[in-house]
């Protein structure tokens, strides 16, 4: 769990764990933490708010359409523009692992990954940067019957 550039499903009890090391392992400056979340707190089960999510949490400087181009393009300028050298983004999923949006859930996981890695390695940053999309259910009964498409 302590590897980056991947996507980890953990539970309550793994998530304290697991920030509690991040923030003792790495100084305050070489390490954040986002939590994707919706401006009105409900879940992300759709594109749409999806879209929403993540520029209302995560370090986007400008609004964008629903263009996954678009977000990747934004998104990757912000986190370039942040000093620091570990990422963590941090995604409440506990309505969407047993429910009918697990594609979102899906879709959007691997897309942050894949943006995140990719304009990493295909365009370079000013700096080597690890992300890790942690997507987090509250306990583990709602994990046990879920099969990790990643």
């Amino acid at each position: 769990m302590n590897d980056y550039d991947k996507v980890a499903l953990v539970d309550k009890e793994q998530l304290q764990k697991l920030l509690s090391n991040q923030r003792s392992k790495y100084n305050f400056d070489k390490y954040i933490c986002f939590k994707l979340v919706h401006s009105d707190g409900g879940p992300i089960n759709s594109k749409k708010r999806f879209f929403d999510a993540a520029q209302y949490s995560l370090p986007i400087a400008h609004k964008v359409t629903q263009n996954w181009d678009a977000l990747s393009d934004v998104l990757w300028q912000g986190f370039d523009n942040l000093s620091i050298e570990h990422v963590d983004i941090i995604w409440d999923t506990r309505d969407l692992i047993e429910s009918n949006s697990r594609s979102v859930l899906i879709y959007g996981a691997g897309f942050l990954l894949d943006t995140l890695n990719g304009l990493k390695e295909n365009y370079g940053a000013r700096r080597n940067i690890s992300f890790r999309v942690i997507l987090y259910a509250q306990d583990k009964s709602v994990l046990k019957n879920w099969k990790d498409p990643f």
